[in-house]
C-alpha cells in the first residue's frame, strides 16, 4: 500500500500575514542588477546571498537542468515558459514513446499524480489547497524566472532548464510511489539537480535508496529541512524527518538539506534545525512567480511574502545550477563542497543553535567567484570527444583522464560529431559508421547511451572518400547532418546535407579537396578553408544560395589547416560571429581569426614544433569578458596555453597523449 504524505506541502510552506517592507539597498557598483518590475520586492533576498555579485560572472546556462519534484509548475507562465525543460528525444503529439523511457509524449516533464504528460499544476481538483497550488511555481521562479523581460521578478538563474515533475497533489498530499517515480525520471532524463521541498516522518527505505541512486548517477539532491519549530521541538536530532535526514547515518553526506534564516541571518522561528542541516538560506519575505489562473481565483502571476524552508531549498538548488553553468563537468560532490565551503558563518547570530545550522548561510556570490577562479574557459562542456579504432573516448578536462564512452565492436567509425539537438539541451554524439555497402549514423547521449540509428542515402564505394561531418541545430540549415564527400577521380568535394531520416536534402559542390571546414555556430553556414593557388582562402557559404563571403589570409600562404571552429570570440563594436583556424607551415603552428562581417583576419604564432601529431582547437564564446579564450592543443599531449585571441597567455593545462586519434 502506498504511504501518504499528510498535508506535506503545508509543513514546508507558510505564508506571511504581516506587511512586507521593500528594502532599496544599493547594490555594489559592479553588480549586475535586473530591471524587472518586481525585482525591488526580491532585492533584499538576492543581496543577502550575494546574487548580484554572482550575476557578474554568470546568469546561468540552458545546458543545466533542475528537476522540481512538487505540485507541478505553471509551464505557461510568462516568466517561466522560456526556461521550461523540453525533452530533446521526444516528438510532441505523436503518441509514441520516442526515447523509450516509459513515458509517451513527455515533452515537458510528467504528471505522476494523473499519469499524463501535463506537469502544469491543477487548479480545480477537489480539496485543492491554495498554498499547495502555488507551491511548485514559487519554487520554479526562485530557481529560474527569466530576467530583463519586463515581467515579474527574477530567478537566481536567468537561463536554465526547469523540469517540472508533479508528484504532489494540489491538496498538498503525495505518496512515496509517485515521488520515487519522479526521482527516477529526473535521474534518467538528464537532470543535474533535484529540488524537493517537502518532509514527512516516515523513513521509507525505498525512497532513500532511489534518491541515493540518483546521487550516485551524478545528480545533486537538495531538500528542505522542514517547518516544525512552531508545533514540535524542531530539533531534527531528536525527531528526524525525511528525506531531510536520509543520509545522517551514512559515511557520505549525499544530501544537501537546507534550513531557513531571516534577513538578519537569525534562524527562522518555524525552521527545523540539527545535524541533518547542511546549510541555511533565506526563507522569509520571499517573493516569486505564482500559479496564474484568474478564473479559478489565482489572480496574481507574482506575489508574496511567503516563508518556509520550502523556499530556502530552491535558493540552494539554484545556486548549484549557477555553479554548474560555469563548470559543466562538476558532479554533486564538487557542487556541494563549493557551496558549503563558501557559506557565511551564522553561529554568532544563533548562539542557542551552534552546531545545528550546518556550514552557515548560502553565499552564492562567493561560491560563483570561487568556481570562476577555477574555470579554464574554452573547455567544450568539460570534455573533448574522439575515437580510436572502434572505441569512442573522451578527455575529461577536470581530471585529465581519458575515459571510454562506448565501444562499437565490428563497426568502422569514419567520423564523429558532438552537437546539441536543441537549444539548451545536453550534448549528444553522432557517429558515422561504414557497414558493408552503406553508411549509417548512430546517435548517442553524451555518456554513451544509445539513442537511435538510421542509414544514409550514401553508398560505401571505393571511389568515394567520406572525410568528415558536422551536425547543426540552426534553423537556417535545410537539414541537420552535413557530410564531406571527396571524389578523387573527379577531384571534387561535395557537401551533402541529410535530414533525420537519412534522406539527402541539399548538396554543395567545390572544386578540389577541402583542407578543413565547420558550420557557423549560429547561422549554420558552411565555412570552408582551402588553398587557392598559394593563398589560404576561407569561405562562408549560406545554404540558401546567396553570395558567399571570402577572406584570403596572405600571411598564411602555403599553410595547411589543422582545425576550424566558429563562434562569438570577441565583443568588439562591429564584431559578429568569427572563425578561428589552426594551421601548420613546416614547424610553425599558427592561428588565424577571421571575421566575415568585417572582412578581416589576424594571424599569430601558437607553437614551433617538429612533432607531426594533429592539432585540435576548443573555442569558448565570449560572455561578460571582452574576449573568449582559445585552447589549441596537440594530440601528442604536453603543456598547452589557454590564450586570448591576440595570443596573450592566460594559463597552462597539461594534457595526456591522444596520438593516433581523430575528433
Amino acid at each position: 500500500m502506498p504511504v501518504a504524505y499528510q498535508n506535506l506541502i503545508k509543513k514546508a510552506t507558510l505564508i506571511s500575514l504581516t506587511a512586507s517592507f521593500l528594502l532599496t539597498m544599493v547594490s555594489p557598483a559592479l553588480a549586475k542588477v535586473p530591471s524587472d518590475p518586481e525585482y525591488l520586492n526580491q532585492q533584499s533576498m538576492w543581496q543577502q546571498i550575494g546574487a548580484p555579485a554572482a550575476w557578474d560572472f554568470t546568469t546561468g546556462s540552458t545546458d543545466v537542468t533542475v528537476a522540481i519534484i512538487d505540485t507541478g509548475a505553471d509551464t505557461w507562465h510568462d516568466d517561466l515558459r522560456d526556461n521550461i525543460w523540453t525533452n530533446p528525444y521526444e516528438i510532441a503529439g505523436n503518441a509514441i514513446d520516442d526515447d523509450h523511457n516509459g513515458y509517451v509524449d513527455d515533452i515537458q516533464g510528467w504528471n505522476f499524480i494523473g499519469n499524463n504528460n501535463d506537469a502544469r499544476t491543477s487548479v480545480f481538483e477537489a480539496g485543492d489547497d491554495p498554498e499547495a497550488v502555488r507551491h511548485g511555481t514559487i519554487i520554479a521562479g526562485l530557481i529560474g524566472a527569466a530576467a530583463q523581460n519586463n515581467v515579474g521578478g527574477v530567478g537566481l538563474n536567468w537561463h536554465v532548464k526547469l523540469m517540472p515533475l508533479r508528484a504532489i497533489a494540489s491538496s498538498g498530499e503525495g505518496e512515496y510511489d509517485q515521488v520515487i517515480k519522479a526521482v527516477d525520471y529526473a535521474a534518467q532524463n538528464g537532470a543535474d539537480i533535484i529540488s524537493m521541498s517537502f518532509v514527512g516522518d516516515v523513513n521509507d527505505n525505498t525512497l532513500r535508496e532511489h534518491l541515493k541512486s540518483a546521487y550516485e548517477k551524478g545528480v545533486l539532491i537538495v531538500v528542505a529541512g522542514g517547518n516544525h519549530s512552531r508545533d514540535v521541538s524542531g530539533d531534527l536530532d531528536q525527531r528526524p524527518l525525511y528525506p531531510a535526514c536520509y543520509d545522517q547515518s551514512d559515511s557520505v553526506n549525499w544530501l544537501l538539506t537546507v534550513g531557513s534564516v531571516n534577513q538578519a541571518d537569525g534562524l527562522s522561528g518555524f525552521s527545523d534545525y540539527g545535524k541533518c542541516l547542511d546549510m541555511v538560506a533565506p526563507g522569509e519575505k520571499i517573493f516569486s512567480t505564482e500559479r496564474y489562473a484568474p478564473q479559478y481565483g489565482y489572480q496574481k502571476a507574482f506575489g508574496g511574502p511567503w516563508k518556509g524552508t520550502s523556499f530556502s531549498a530552491p535558493l540552494v538548488a539554484g545556486a548549484a545550477a549557477l555553479l554548474k553553468s560555469i563548470h559543466a563537468e562538476w558532479g554533486p560532490e564538487k557542487l556541494k563542497e563549493t557551496l558549503l565551503n563558501t557559506a557565511d558563518p551564522v553561529d554568532l547570530q544563533n548562539l542557542a543553535f551552534q552546531g545545528k545550522l550546518g556550514h552557515g548561510r548560502l553565499n552564492v556570490g562567493k561560491a560563483v567567484a570561487v568556481a570562476a577562479s577555477l574555470k579554464a574557459p574554452g573547455k567544450a562542456g568539460g570534455y573533448y570527444y574522439f575515437f580510436s579504432s572502434s572505441t569512442i573516448k573522451r578527455l575529461n578536462f577536470d581530471s585529465r583522464a581519458v575515459e571510454t564512452v562506448t565501444d562499437l565492436p565490428g563497426e568502422k567509425i569514419r567520423a564523429l560529431s558532438v552537437y546539441n539537438p536543441n537549444s539548451g539541451s545536453k550534448s549528444q554524439l553522432a557517429v558515422l559508421v561504414a557497414r558493408r555497402s552503406f553508411y549509417y549514423l548512430r546517435l548517442y547521449k553524451d555518456a554513451g547511451e544509445f539513442i537511435n540509428e538510421f542509414s544514409l542515402e550514401l553508398p560505401a564505394r571505393s571511389d568515394v572518400v567520406v572525410k568528415r561531418f558536422h551536425v547543426s541545430a540552426s534553423p537556417s540549415i535545410p537539414g541537420r547532418f552535413v557530410v564531406e564527400i571527396f571524389y578523387p577521380k573527379k577531384k571534387q568535394t561535395i557537401f551533402t546535407v541529410f535530414n533525420e531520416r537519412g534522406e539527402i536534402v541539399k548538396t554543395v559542390k567545390f572544386a578540389g579537396a577541402i583542407d578543413n571546414w565547420t558550420l557557423g555556430r549560429y547561422d549554420g553556414a558552411l565555412i570552408t578553408a582551402q588553398m587557392v593557388g598559394k593563398r589560404l582562402q576561407v569561405k562562408q557559404s549560406p545554404w540558401d544560395g546567396t553570395a558567399a563571403q571570402i577572406v584570403a589570409i596572405a600571411a598564411l600562404s602555403g599553410a595547411s589547416v589543422e582545425a576550424v571552429r566558429s563562434g562569438h570570440v570577441s565583443l568588439g563594436a562591429n564584431a559578429s560571429e568569427q572563425t578561428v583556424l589552426i594551421t601548420r607551415r613546416g614547424q610553425r603552428v599558427e592561428q588565424a581569426l577571421v571575421d566575415f562581417n568585417l572582412g578581416t583576419s589576424i594571424a599569430s604564432l601558437v607553437a614551433v614544433t617538429s612533432d607531426k601529431a594533429p592539432w585540435r582547437l576548443l573555442l569558448g564564446d565570449s560572455t561578460t569578458s571582452e574576449e573568449a579564450l582559445l585552447f589549441p592543443f596537440s594530440t601528442s599531449g604536453g603543456i598547452f596555453r589557454l590564450m586570448k585571441v591576440n595570443g596573450e597567455p592566460v594559463s597552462e593545462i597539461k594534457l595526456p597523449e591522444l596520438k593516433g586519434t581523430t575528433d
